[in-house]
């Protein structure tokens, strides 16, 4: 979806130890990553058809973050909405597992020609997580729509958590 030449992206992550094909991070989760260090990694977005979408995210652009039902934080829940401040290669996490033999040349050499890593600063958080449920009720209830010129609008989805402010939105700076 693209907002005033802004692009919004949903990323998934779940409360499983966040490993990568370079590196292993025993000290967090997938969910982690993003709600406590400001990233999102993923190291075979150019070689997985359905994660493409990664290669398209600039800076600028919004990310939001729906946490797997494992996440103890946010179980089954949308609740952080992230801006895009930076991309970043992961070339020094390639040498280390290239040294240790934990991968090839070969996917060494793929792994360094794209930025993996969604460098993220919290743009808001509500302080109730939209459940899958709840916006399934939206779709039913067309509050999400398709029109001939635009799909939902800026201004239906200002409508949207403008109603979810009124104490269930919060806005924050920076993670």
């Amino acid at each position: 979806m693209t907002v005033a030449n802004k692009q919004v992206f949903l990323i998934q992550s779940s409360g499983k130890t966040a490993e990568h094909a370079s590196a292993t991070f025993k000290d967090r989760t997938y969910a982690d990553e993003a709600i406590k260090h400001g990233y999102y990694r993923n190291d075979s977005w150019d070689v997985k058809g359905r994660d493409q979408d990664f290669g398209k995210v600039g800076v600028g652009d919004y990310v939001i973050q729906y946490c797997t039902n494992d996440v103890e934080s946010n179980p089954g829940q949308i609740r952080n909405i992230y801006e895009v401040v930076a991309l970043e290669k992961i070339d020094d996490d390639v040498d280390k597992a290239l040294k240790k033999g934990t991968i090839d040349k070969e996917e060494a050499d793929q792994l360094k020609k794209q930025p993996h890593i969604i460098r993220l600063r919290l743009h808001s958080a509500l302080k109730k997580g939209l459940e899958l449920s709840l916006i399934r009720k939206w779709v039913e209830d067309n509050m999400l729509y398709e029109s001939n010129e635009t799909k939902t609008s800026e201004k239906q989805l200002g409508q949207i958590f403008k109603s979810l402010k009124s104490p269930a939105c919060q806005s924050s700076q920076g993670v």
